[in-house]
This record gives C-alpha cells, structure tokens and sequence, in this order.
C-alpha cells in the first residue's frame, strides 16, 4: 500500500500575507520554464551498518526535486542476498519556499539478510527527462546469528565466576510490612556488575485508587554512575498486579541504564515524589522508593589485554568500508568505521587509525546512534577523511577492537577487514599561489651581467675648468635628486597598519561573499573552499607570513608565539580541518550545516581580528602585498 502525504504548501517569507501567497502561487503556474531548473538527489540509507542473519535492516530512499517536474519511473534498490519485504511505503512532501518548487519522496523498505558477508544494498534509480540517475550504494556487514543454546561443556567454562542473571527488572515492592495504599517500588537488575557493564533500573508508581496529581521531588543520585535514559512516558500508563491478595495499579515512571565508573558498592539513591489521590482527602502525601545497592566488581587482570580501555565493556562487532575503491589523484576517500553492540557507546574507544602509508589522515567525524528500547544498544560511527599522497594501490590494515563481554566473563575482540584503495594518474605538486616566500627569486629568463673584456686607462687632464666641474657635479645632483624622490615615493607607498587592515578586510569579505554565492548554489566544496580562504587571510595579516604550506602543529605555534589565546587557536585550527574535510565530505551539504559553518568562520575572522596587533616584533619590510596598489616594500 502506498501511502501519499501532500503537505500544502507554505511561504516562509517574511511578512507575507495568505492573499500575496495566493498570487504567488498563481503567477508561479504561468513563470517561463527557464525559471524552473531541475535539481534532482537520490539518496539511499539504512539504519544499521552491522546485522546478523535473518535481522531486520531498514532501508530508506530519499528523493529530491527541485522544481515541477516529476520521474517516469522509479527502479527499486537492489537487495542482493536478502529478502526484500514490503513494496517501499512512501511519503510525499511538497513545499514553496521564495517561489521555488521543491518536492519530496521517502521509500521505506525492509530487508532480511540470508547470508553472512557483506552485502551490498543499492543503487536505487530513478528516470526523469529521459536521464536516468542513480542513488548511492550501502554495504552492510552481516554476521552469523547467534545461538541460542550451549554445549554443556561451554556452559561449564562460561560460569567460572558468579555473574548474576541479566534478567528483566522486577516490579520494586517493599518486602516485609503492611503495604500503603500509594508508594514507589524501585528495582535494578542485575545487582551485581563489573566496572563499565550495562545495569537497568526502573521506579514504579504503585496506588489502589485513582491519581489525581504527581509531582516529582527528586531524581535517584548515581554518584559513580555514568547514566543514559531509556523511557520515562509522559502520560502514566498503569497495569492490574495482585499484592499480598490487594490488588494495585502500577504505572512506569522512569527506567534508566547505568554503567559503574569505579568498583566497590554503589548506591542508587531514592526517588521522591509528591502524590495525591482519591483515596487522599487530606491532600497530597510525600512519598519515598527504596535506595538501590549495587556490587560493582573490577575487571579481571587475567588475560587482559595491555593498554585496554576500561568503558570497552559489553558485546560489540566491528566493520569497516571505503565509499570508493578507487579514486583519481587528488581526490579523497571516506572510510567508515561501524561499531555495534550493546553497551556504553558513548564512552566506548574506538581503535584508532594510525599512520598511513600514501594517506593523510584527517581528524574523524563520530556520531553515535542509540536504540533505547529495553537496554542501550546502537551503533558508533567513526568517520574517516583520507587525502591519497601518491599513486599505485594502498593498503588500510585490519583494526581490532577489545572488550570485555560479561556474559561470557572474558576479553574479546572483532577486527575489521584488511582494505584497498587503488588510485590512478598522477599525483600533482601542492603548490601554492604567490605569497609563499619566492616571489623575489630570479627568474630563469634573467641573464647575470656579463665581465667587461677590457679596462680602458685614459690619461686625466692635470687641470679642471668651470664647464668640466659643472658636467661632473650636475648628474651627480641629479642623480641625488632622482634618489631623493624614489626614497619620498616609496615611504608614501609603503604600507600602513590601516591600509594593511583594509586591505585584508576586503580580501576577507570577498571571500565570504563568494561562499555566499556558493551557499545559494548549493555548491557546499566551493563554499568550504571559500570559507578556509577567508581564514587563510586574515591569519596572514595577523601573523604576517603566508600558512598555506605549514603543518597544523607548525600554525599552532606560530598562533601562540602572536600571543593568541589557546581557545582561539584551538577553535581555528579545528574550523581549518572542518572546511577540509567537508570539501570531500558528500553529507555536507545540510543547508543548515552550510550555515553554521558560515556564521562560525565570520566569528572567528572577527575574533582574529580584534586578537591583537599584527606583525608584531615583526620587520615591515618582510611582509607580503596584499592588496594591487599597496606596494612592497623591499
């Protein structure tokens, strides 16, 4: 069944009232067909990177259109080695913003892996003017599932320590005692952990009658917990349950998961809410759950692996892919790296990826995807922008990671598969424009004068007449005029703080204003490109020497040696590496995203700005010519 949601469409420009939308509308059915340019993005995605056999994926097809054209045919995305369920249930989106069409299209899809391996989803395609256009591929790493009986003998070297039962947490009833009408039970399971495993607790509102009112007082404390929120409903939804032969209605009030950060015995401290209810006619009553104790044991030393990482706790798998096997030189790659499991995925530490052969390694982009659904569990993405530095095939090794799985009590790890990246043509010298420093070098075409071959002598007259005086004194004066003036002209051309300033500023907005143009034509490389330019410039003034070919550490000291502030170094710094690795970065192009990047680079040219004197302690004749008509002074 398909099921088609046609939003009406809004105008979001300012001040515009329904009669003008109307109209705008209207004119828009009869505007010439050049003003509509068609700009079509399929794109394709599933919600997990890792899977077992016979486990759900979902997959999802985005399609975009900008403009008042529409497909002729739409081919489903290949699916092979799973089985497809479901015929893409899709939702439709339309929207009219400043007079332009922009139409959307979500396909959802259900595929059930067969077979271990990584398989591959994808392209999904679609026909429109008579041009077929493809979306990406997905590869997902599908493992074997697991099983859900053991041998006697595995059962027997599993259970060498006393690991309580992962089960479900229990209703909290206070034992002992006459129960009130109303309390709060509190329950956690299991009670007994190691340091970094996963432990559930909930609270509970029990009541024999209806509730009128419930204010929380107080949250549990977890000191030496780290905590993640699972449920906590906004409306109480109560349940029937016998109790010492009453019967109760209970209610879930708030189930979280927590992971010790230290051993020893840990306390999860009461819940405290106010509460009333019919039963009540005196008003609300205050009431208290029990605190929570749990036993939080160390990791084992035996067997464990050197330098591990104490939050790795919990079952995890791990995958790794390229977007691109094969790249042109010059051109970058992404590697991505997929942790799934179950456990603290916040805290967890991937495996780093160190020095590369024939690769630059940027900094990774992480995001973390949780399912909070009875225990946390979710996937961990690291993503990697690699910049090839020569031609041939290279090499990504296998990278492993280690943990600790409670249920099996003992050190673990998953690798990732050995990758490679073929890259054709050759690699082109990263020169730099002018202003790097050579700009005074001679230049081939420039002969060294040549010896004279002969001295000639001539006898000097023995005396010295008025006219000869006067022919010798005369280009001599001329000469000391001539230099005289060179000299005036040159300390009126040479350059000002102010007129460096200007200069600077109007090198500065017309790289921004060029990251304008490219925000509004949805080029997100070139609005990068532009937008690292500008900081280029103004980290040029400040520190008056290019930093095109230095190194990060190399910019970092020079950014500190001006007396620049740690925060702003650091901030610099980090927006240079973001503007590169978006340049290449095919989800970078989130119009919100473009942005913030944009209102961030305009804070930090400002902040460069107002950072302190330029070129300080530096000599104003080494400074480069930043602008045609302010010139050099040698």
């Amino acid at each position: 069944m398909r099921r088609h949601h046609l939003h009406r469409p809004t105008f979001r420009r300012r001040g515009c009232s329904p009669a003008a939308g109307l109209l705008g509308f209207a004119l828009l059915g009869f505007a010439p067909p050049a003003a509509h340019a068609q700009r079509v993005e399929l794109r394709l995605d599933v919600d997990k990177h890792i899977a077992t056999v016979g486990e759900a994926v979902g997959v999802s097809v985005h399609l975009t259109i900008d403009g008042r054209g529409s497909y002729s045919e739409f081919l489903p995305p290949r699916m092979e080695g799973f089985e497809r369920r479901g015929g893409g249930m899709t939702s439709q989106q339309t929207e009219i913003v400043n007079w332009q069409v922009r139409q959307r299209e979500v396909r959802s899809y259900i595929a059930i892996p067969l077979k271990q391996g990584t398989l591959t989803i994808g392209p999904a395609a679609v026909r429109i003017s008579g041009k077929l256009i493809q979306s990406n591929t997905v590869k997902v790493h599908v493992k074997e599932g697991s099983s859900s009986a053991a041998t006697p003998d595995q059962d027997a070297q599993d259970d060498t320590l006393d690991e309580p039962q992962a089960a479900g947490p229990s209703p909290g009833v206070p034992r002992g005692g006459v129960l009130p009408s109303v309390f709060i039970g509190a329950a956690a399971s299991p009670t007994k952990v190691y340091v970094g495993q996963q432990l559930v607790a909930q609270w509970r509102l029990y009541t024999q009658s209806d509730v009128l009112g419930f204010q929380m007082l107080k949250q549990p404390t977890a000191d030496g917990f780290w905590m993640e929120e699972l449920e906590s409903p906004r409306r109480l939804r109560f349940e029937r349950h016998m109790i010492q032969g009453r019967l109760f209605y209970s209610a879930l009030i708030t189930r979280k998961a927590f992971f010790p950060q230290r051993a020893g015995t840990l306390v999860l401290g009461p819940m405290e809410a106010q509460i009333r209810t019919m039963d009540l006619f005196a008003g609300p009553v205050t009431r208290r759950s029990e605190q929570l104790s749990v036993e939080v044991l160390p990791l084992p030393q035996a067997g464990q692996p050197k330098d591990f990482a104490e939050p790795n706790v919990g079952r995890y798998d791990i995958a790794a892919a390229l977007d691109r096997h094969e790249v042109a030189a010059g051109d970058a790659v992404t590697l991505k790296i997929v942790i799934r499991g179950s456990g603290n995925l916040q805290q967890l530490v991937a495996p780093k990826l160190g020095k590369l052969d024939g690769l630059k390694v940027y900094e990774p982009k992480v995001s973390v995807d949780l399912d909070k659904t009875n225990e946390l569990q979710g996937e961990k993405v690291v993503e990697y922008l690699l910049l090839p530095t020569r031609s041939g095939k290279l090499t990504i090794p296998s990278l492993t990671l280690q943990y600790f799985d409670p249920g099996k009590q003992r050190y673990r790890s998953a690798s990732t598969l050995a990758l490679e990246l073929n890259v054709t043509g050759k690699m082109v010298a990263t020169g730099t424009t002018r202003g790097d420093g050579t700009q005074n070098v001679l230049g081939q075409d420039i002969r060294p004068p040549l010896p004279a071959r002969t001295l000639m002598h001539r006898r000097q007259p023995t005396a010295i007449g008025p006219i000869r005086v006067a022919l010798v004194i005369f280009p001599l004066a001329v000469l000391l005029l001539l230099a005289a003036y060179d000299a005036m002209r040159q300390r009126l051309a040479r350059p000002t703080e102010r007129a460096l300033d200007r200069a600077t500023a109007k090198k500065v907005r017309e790289s921004l204003r060029q990251a304008a143009e490219h925000e509004r034509a949805g080029d997100s490389a070139g609005l990068f490109a532009a937008l690292a330019n500008a900081l280029r410039e103004q980290l040029r003034h400040q520190l008056g020497r290019p930093v095109e070919g230095l190194t990060r550490d190399e910019l970092r000291q020079q950014m500190q040696q001006a007396g620049m502030t740690d925060d702003l170094v650091r901030d610099v710094i980090n927006e240079l590496d973001n503007c590169d690795f978006a340049r290449f970065a095919p989800s970078a192009s989130d119009p919100q995203q473009l942005q913030d990047a944009t209102q961030r680079t305009r804070q930090l040219v400002r902040r460069l700005a107002s950072a302190g004197k330029p070129f300080k302690g530096r000599d104003r004749s080494q400074q480069v010519n930043l602008e045609p008509g302010i010139k050099q002074v040698r």
